[in-house]
């Protein structure tokens, strides 16, 4: 049950923060159809001090949505299940919406536990601006509570280069098919040269 209602608050939080972004953006659906948007979801990075309890741990013990329970760190709010999947409370997932004239991107970090959007950005880049898009895989090592061990996992990243300077996007390939995240990279990559010829 518990595995199924990360999975329910995480659909939901994903069209919450979809709805955000069309309204943060300022655009309707219409405006951005120039390409499928390309979404990637990505575990959350770690939050600030807003989450802080006071003694340096962010709680284990918030209120958290029906069905989600079991024993989270108390600060990535990472968890393995008993066959070594990796499963996490704070989820972050980026918007790459298409203009004709302007890539508009939403990103927003939220806790699935408890609906609070912790951290946002908004950016929105003329397709001249971009000068390169690039995926990078990390090897991260993290600690398995159930099996008292490390584990070690990868991640991947989409790297956006705009005017020199480098915006880094979290991608979760686990609950999705990799080609389709794939798929919709090489999608962007296309509209981007297509836009600065």
């Amino acid at each position: 049950a518990g595995e199924r209602a990360v999975l329910q608050a995480e659909a939901i939080e994903r069209e919450n923060l979809r709805k955000r972004a069309i309204e943060k953006l300022g655009v309707d659906d219409s405006q951005v159809s120039l390409i499928e948007p390309v979404v990637l979801d990505g575990f959350g990075v770690a939050p600030d001090s807003s989450l802080d309890t006071g003694n340096g741990k962010w709680s284990k013990s918030r209120k958290t949505r029906k069905g989600i329970r079991g024993a989270y760190d108390p600060v990535e709010a990472y968890r393995f299940d008993s066959k070594g999947k990796l499963h996490s409370l704070l989820l972050q997932v980026t918007y790459f919406f298409f203009t004709e004239n302007q890539l508009l991107i939403y990103s927003g970090n939220v806790d699935i536990s408890t609906g609070k959007i912790y951290d946002e950005t908004l950016k929105d880049i003329f397709y001249q601006d971009i000068g390169e898009i690039s995926t990078n895989q990390k090897l991260w090592k993290l600690f398995d509570a159930t099996k008292k061990k490390f584990q070690y996992k990868v991640s991947e990243e989409l790297l956006l280069m705009v005017q020199g300077s480098p915006r880094v996007f979290s991608i979760n390939k686990a609950d999705v098919k990799a080609s389709t995240v794939d798929n919709q990279i090489a999608g962007m990559k296309a509209l981007v040269r297509e836009k600065k010829n």
